[in-house]
């Protein structure tokens, strides 16, 4: 979770995507390819990035983990931030091959609960 977020954070997209298994699956059929995209379009449009985690859960049973947090992301032009948006995720991992790797996960709006 702390690499996802130090990754975005600096913008690196491929050191995000590492982490998604290739068989991800997201909201709405999500797919890892469809979810690099997003991230893409995302970066492109705020110079400045910053993700901030709160209420993490994590459950690990062997080899799989299931993780619950809150997730804060901000964008800006500048130095402050003009946008951001509070999601609520939910996420399956697995351990394949020495490293973990979000399997699937969806994700809602925190803020209109």
């Amino acid at each position: 979770m702390e690499a996802i977020q130090a990754a975005a954070d600096d913008k690196q997209l491929s050191d995000i995507m590492v982490h998604f298994h290739a068989s991800f699956l997201g909201n709405r059929n999500m797919r890892k390819q469809q979810l690099q995209a997003y991230f893409y379009y995302h970066f492109r449009g705020n110079p400045t990035v910053r993700v901030y985690l709160s209420n993490t859960e994590i459950s690990v049973e062997g080899e799989e983990a299931e993780v619950s947090c809150h997730i804060l992301v901000t964008g800006s032009q500048k130095n402050l931030p003009d946008r951001g948006r509070l999601y609520q995720i939910q996420s399956s991992w697995k351990k394949i091959e020495g490293r973990w790797q979000v399997i699937d996960a969806d994700w809602e709006d925190a803020l209109n609960e």
